[in-house]
């Protein structure tokens, strides 16, 4: 039987339930005990998280693994739209985390990191084996973050934004990834040093979206072994330097190849 804590009173190390419970079982010689979850109180280590829920939004509160302090530290992830459902910024220690797994649907833009002026580049995300579907924004959009690794990643029905966007970065890789039916450009690079674009797939982008872009000053990136179909360009580039393309295979799907 569960119940919601409704209050704590702290000078008599009272806890109050509403609706009440009735008095837990023993279990032979061990004290009566009633279990507590999912409650910000009951955090005490890096990495734990809890849920609040109402009837048409999720809201996790996460404390990242690489700090120290739960108060200064906690990070939000939340489905409600605007303005993303992982919103990550220099202020909420988005560094050495890594998601596995998440599926994030009917969002504006589903993965964001955002650098505040002035504050360091994110260090070390890595994004792997996450879904993104049916949102109005970008399915990744993640600038300053050095070391990012977005790996066997899906982004499909975006209705206006990029697929996976990565922007002022360094040594970033964006890997094994499916993108589809999005508005502007499946994998936009922008301002990139050292990084990669390999085995992805992008088809069906929209009228002003090429398949893969690198622009504004990208240098050193590796673009291989990247399928792409789509009506319009298949890869564009401008004002970068020491860009190599190998083995990518390219169709027009608006009628050239």
């Amino acid at each position: 039987i569960a119940s919601t804590v409704g209050d704590f009173i702290a000078s008599q190390h009272k806890i109050v339930f509403s609706p009440a419970l009735a008095n837990p079982l023993s279990e032979g010689s061990k004290p009566d005990a009633y279990l507590l979850v999912n409650h910000p109180m009951i955090l005490d280590q890096p990495g734990e998280y809890y849920v609040v829920a109402d009837s048409t939004t999720y809201r996790i509160y996460l404390w990242p693994r690489n700090t120290a302090s739960l108060a200064s530290s906690i990070s939000v992830l939340d489905d409600s739209k605007p303005p993303a459902a992982f919103l990550a910024t220099t202020t909420t220690s988005g560094n050495y985390l890594t998601i596995d797994g998440l599926t994030i649907r009917n969002a504006k833009t589903a993965f964001e990191w955002v650098k505040w002026s002035g504050s360091s580049n994110f260090k070390n995300v890595t994004l792997k084996n996450c879904t993104v579907q049916t949102i109005n924004g970008s399915g990744f959009y993640m600038q300053y973050c050095d070391g990012a690794v977005i790996d066997n990643c899906q982004v499909s029905k975006s209705s206006g934004g990029y697929g996976i966007m990565v922007g002022v970065s360094n040594d970033a890789i964006v890997r094994n990834c499916t993108i589809d039916t999005i508005e502007k450009t499946g994998i936009y690079y922008a301002g990139n040093h050292t990084s990669q674009i390999i085995k992805n797939r992008v088809g069906n982008t929209g009228t002003h979206g090429n398949g893969i872009t690198t622009y504004d000053q990208c240098a050193d990136i590796l673009i291989a072994n990247n399928i792409v179909t789509t009506p319009h360009v298949s890869i564009t580039m401008q004002n970068s330097a020491n860009l190599t393309y190998f083995n990518n295979i390219l169709y027009n799907s608006g009628g050239g190849a």
